[in-house]
C-alpha cells in the first residue's frame, strides 16, 4: 500500500503518516517542511502556490491507495489570502491531480475542522469561494467578503467539507472514496493559536477533552486500513 500524506510533517498529519507506516504503508510526505521522522519519500510541495503544487502532484509516481489532506493554516492577522490559498484553493488543486495517480478503490480524506460545522447556515459564500479561480482572485473576494481571520478560516474548512461532497457523485465511476472529517480541538502545535483566535472557553466547549493526534490518527485511518487488507491480505 503506498499513501500521501499532505501536510504530513507535523500535527495530525505526521500521527496518521507514522501509523500508515506503522501497518506496512509505504509513506509519501508532501509538505512545506522536511518531515523529522522516518518517511520513505518527503517532497517540498507550497500549497499557497496550487499551480505548482499540482505540477509536482501530477509528476509522482502512482499507484496510491490513500491521499489524506492535512495540510492547513491557523487564523492569523492578515493571512486571509494566505489561508485560503493553503485550506481550499491548494487542497483543491493538489486533489484534482492525484486522481488519476489514485488505484480503483482508493481513497481521498480531507481533514476539515469543527469550524466548518456552518456550512449549511454559509452556502452562498461557499458557493462564490468555489468560483474564485486562482490565488490572484482571492484579495478581490476577501475584500467584497469583508471577512476576518477567524471568519476566513471556518470558511476555507466549510468550503472542504462542501467540496468533498459535490465530488463524491463524480467520482464513483473511478472506484474513489472522497470524505472530509471535523476535528475539534486536537493537541498540537498549532491549538494556542486557535484558543488565542476563537477564544480558549469556545476552542475547548466543544469537547469533552482536549484530542491527541495519535488517537485522531486511528479514528481516520482504521477503515482505510481495513479495506485495504481485505483487498490484498496484506500491506504493501
Amino acid at each position: 500500500m503506498k499513501t500521501a500524506v499532505v501536510g504530513g510533517s507535523s500535527g495530525i498529519g505526521k500521527a496518521v503518516a507514522e501509523r500508515f507506516k506503522s501497518h506496512g504503508s509505504s509513506v509519501v510526505i508532501l509538505d512545506i517542511q522536511e518531515p523529522q521522522f522516518k518517511a520513505d519519500d518527503w517532497v517540498r510541495t507550497d500549497l499557497s502556490d496550487p499551480e505548482s503544487a499540482s505540477e509536482i502532484v501530477s509528476k509522482l509516481a502512482r499507484p496510491f491507495a490513500a491521499w489524506i489532506n492535512s495540510a492547513g493554516l491557523p487564523p492569523r492577522d492578515g493571512t486571509q489570502r494566505q489561508m485560503l490559498a493553503v485550506n481550499f484553493l491548494g487542497l483543491v488543486a493538489a486533489t484534482r491531480a492525484a486522481v488519476p495517480l489514485l488505484s480503483n478503490r482508493g481513497s481521498i480524506v480531507n481533514i476539515a475542522s469543527r469550524a466548518g460545522a456552518g456550512w449549511r447556515s454559509n452556502a452562498r459564500q461557499i458557493m462564490a469561494l468555489l468560483k474564485v479561480p486562482s490565488v490572484e482572485k482571492l484579495d478581490e473576494f476577501i475584500a467584497a467578503e469583508q471577512i476576518d481571520p477567524v471568519r476566513t478560516y471556518s470558511l476555507s474548512k466549510e468550503a472542504v467539507i462542501v467540496w468533498s461532497m459535490l465530488q463524491a457523485k463524480a467520482l464513483i465511476p473511478s472506484g474513489i472514496r472522497i470524505n472530509s472529517v471535523s476535528p475539534a480541538a486536537v493537541s498540537t502545535r498549532l491549538l494556542p493559536e486557535f484558543e488565542s483566535a476563537f477564544g480558549s472557553e469556545r476552542v475547548r466547549a466543544t469537547v469533552a477533552r482536549v484530542g491527541q493526534p495519535a488517537s485522531q490518527a486511528r479514528s481516520r485511518t482504521s477503515c482505510i486500513i481495513s479495506q485495504a487488507n481485505s483487498r490484498t491480505g496484506s500491506m504493501v
